[in-house]
C-alpha cells in the first residue's frame, strides 16, 4: 500500500512539474495572463501579481496616476491636483506606480484563445487560417491589427491576417472574421488538430505570448437604432505587440505546433525587397 502511495506522489509531481516546465519553457518565470473574457489582466505587483480590471490597466499605460488610484473624483479639477502633486503621499505613490508601470511594459503576457470548431486545413497552402470573430466595434481599427475581445488587440503581420465584414442583422454594425494564417504545417499534425477542433471541450488553444504596448483612443459613429439614432462614441483598446505564438494543448500541457515564424514574415519580405533592389 505504502508502495502504491508513493508511486501516485511521484506521479503526481511528475505532472505538476511537467506542467510548471512547460509554461516557464514558453512564457518564461513571470509571465502573466490575460483573461479577455472576464475583463481583467493580471499585473506584476509586490510582493505579488494582481488582477485588475483592463480599464485600470489603461489608466496605467496611459500614465494616468489618478485615474489608476481612484482618485479622480477625490480630486477632480487641475487645481485640485496639481496641489495633490505637492504632497508627500502622492510622492510615494507616483514612485510605486513608475515601478508597476516599468514592470509591466517589460513583462511577457499570455492569452489563450480555444479552437473549437475552427477552420480546416488548407491543403493547397498546406497551413490553417484560424478564425476569430467579433463585432466591428469591438477592434481597432488600425492596420495590422486583430481584436480578440475585451479591448485587446494584437498585432500580426498583415500579409497574413484577413478579416471579412459581414453585415448584421441589424444593419447597424458589421461582424468581422479575422483569419489568421499559419506558417506550413505537416499532414499528420495537421489531422490531429483538426480531429481535436471537433471535440468538445476541445483541449486545444492558440496560445498568444504578447507585450503591452500603448492605447489607442478612437471614435466612431454607431446606429443605436430606435430614439438614441446614430451617435459618435470613444473606444479604447490596447494594442499588444504579439511575439509568440503556439498551439497548445491545454490538459496534457504540450507544445502541438509552434508557429511563431509567421510573426516576422512581413519583416522578410521586407528584406527580399530591399535585397531586389
Amino acid at each position: 500500500m505504502l508502495r502504491v502511495i508513493i508511486s501516485f506522489v511521484i506521479a503526481l509531481i511528475s505532472v505538476t512539474t511537467y506542467a510548471e516546465d512547460f509554461y516557464t519553457k514558453v512564457l518564461g518565470p513571470t509571465a502573466c495572463f490575460i483573461d479577455y473574457k472576464s475583463n481583467e489582466i493580471e499585473i506584476p505587483e509586490e510582493p505579488m501579481n494582481v488582477d485588475l480590471p483592463i480599464q485600470k490597466v489603461k489608466y496605467l499605460l496611459n500614465k494616468d496616476l489618478f485615474g489608476y488610484y481612484d482618485l479622480s473624483q477625490t480630486y477632480s479639477t487641475p487645481l485640485q491636483k496639481e496641489a495633490f502633486k505637492e504632497t508627500k503621499e502622492y510622492a510615494e505613490l507616483f514612485e510605486n506606480f513608475n515601478q508597476i508601470y516599468e514592470s509591466t511594459k517589460n513583462t511577457k503576457f499570455y492569452i489563450l484563445y480555444n479552437l473549437y470548431d475552427n477552420s480546416a486545413y488548407d491543403l493547397s497552402s498546406k497551413s490553417f487560417k484560424f478564425k476569430i470573430g467579433l463585432n466591428d466595434y469591438n477592434t481597432t481599427s488600425k492596420a495590422g491589427y486583430f481584436g480578440i475581445g475585451g479591448d485587446i488587440c494584437l498585432s500580426y503581420p498583415t500579409s497574413k491576417l484577413n478579416i471579412r465584414k459581414t453585415l448584421t442583422r441589424s444593419g447597424s454594425d458589421y461582424w468581422f472574421d479575422q483569419y489568421l494564417s499559419t506558417p506550413s504545417i505537416s499532414s499528420d499534425v495537421a489531422l490531429s488538430i483538426e480531429r481535436q477542433m471537433s471535440t468538445y471541450p476541445c483541449p486545444l488553444s492558440l496560445l498568444f505570448i504578447v507585450k503591452l504596448d500603448k492605447v489607442s483612443t478612437e471614435q466612431r459613429t454607431i446606429d443605436f437604432g430606435g430614439y438614441v439614432g446614430r451617435s459618435t462614441v470613444t473606444n479604447q483598446f490596447i494594442l499588444c505587440k504579439t511575439i509568440g505564438l503556439y498551439v497548445v494543448n491545454t490538459e496534457t500541457n504540450e507544445i502541438i505546433s509552434d508557429l511563431s515564424s509567421i510573426l516576422t514574415s512581413n519583416q522578410n519580405q521586407r528584406n527580399k525587397t530591399t535585397k531586389r533592389r
